[in-house]
């Protein structure tokens, strides 16, 4: 069993704890360390990334022309009210 002593925060020592071994002599995870490890830096960002919304992008209204060969084939497939007046 592995002794530990716990200090107070003036560093003097105010007693001292026996650890199990079957909990506290088993070799390290090192995947789990490495997840625990990058949650806590990712914690610590200051995470004022952003993205831009509909209505902050450039662009995006109506088309400014209409494509010639979308309208004929809309009349001719009936898309259009004005279709059957052709």
């Amino acid at each position: 069993m592995a002794r530990v002593e716990v200090k107070n925060l003036d560093g003097e020592t105010v007693k001292e704890l026996e650890l199990v071994d079957e909990v506290f002599a088993t070799p390290p995870n090192q995947s789990l360390l490495w997840e625990a490890t990058k949650v806590y830096l990712a914690s610590q960002r200051r995470g004022t990334h952003s993205t831009k919304s509909r209505g902050e992008v450039s662009g995006g209204g109506k088309k400014p022309w209409l494509d010639p060969f979308a309208a004929v084939a809309a009349r001719r497939y009936g898309a259009w009210p004005a279709a059957s007046l052709l």
